[in-house]
């Protein structure tokens, strides 16, 4: 069929079109013919490869006449990349693509923790981290070379407003006693 289809004012033949969605499965078709006639003609061993490329003849035939997969249809045989792919992507956006820190549900620092565990090996990570603690979600408490003076008043903060019965007056920061002194 070489019927004219018009699109972006050019002319593009749908034959053209089909021999570009199925170059893959000509191309392995013509590989096939040549193996065969090679290895007919020329050398023996040659036949070998048609144990890889027979199968793989047979199942662009059976891609084009089938009805259930649009992908399959018009690209046979490397259609079926799109599903290996796609059972590949976890792996490889876990692996390959995601950062240490970005995984959804748990991120691969604490994956590892988990395998570390669970295999009995020592999860202790020595010093420092891999968290970037000047993100805007981290507050500290940093020291400083040259401190403000020692404020009169108590450092604290009153909680409640004149309809509260009992306002008080809480501390901003506050020692834990689980941690004091540790």
């Amino acid at each position: 069929m070489t019927a004219k289809t018009e699109i972006g004012g050019a002319e593009r033949s749908i034959t053209l079109d089909r021999a570009i969605r199925h170059g893959t499965f000509i191309l392995i078709t013509l590989a096939t013919l040549l193996c065969l006639i090679l290895g007919v003609t020329v050398e023996a061993e040659i036949l070998w490869a048609l144990v890889v490329l027979v199968p793989l003849v047979v199942l662009g035939i059976a891609d084009l006449g089938q009805e259930r997969h649009a992908i399959r249809r018009n690209y046979p045989v490397v259609g079926h990349l799109r599903w290996a792919f796609e059972a590949l992507r976890p792996y490889l956006r876990q692996y390959i693509v995601e950062d240490d820190l970005e995984g959804r549900p748990y991120d691969r620092l604490a994956r590892s923790l988990v395998y570390e565990r669970a295999k009995g090996d020592e999860d202790a990570q020595p010093l420092g981290t891999q968290l970037d603690v000047y993100a805007p979600r981290y507050e500290a408490i940093v020291h400083s070379i040259a401190p403000h003076p020692v404020a009169t008043e108590p450092f604290r903060v009153k909680v409640g407003g004149p309809q509260c019965t009992k306002p008080y007056h809480a501390q901003v920061l506050n020692i834990s006693a689980m941690s004091f002194g540790s």
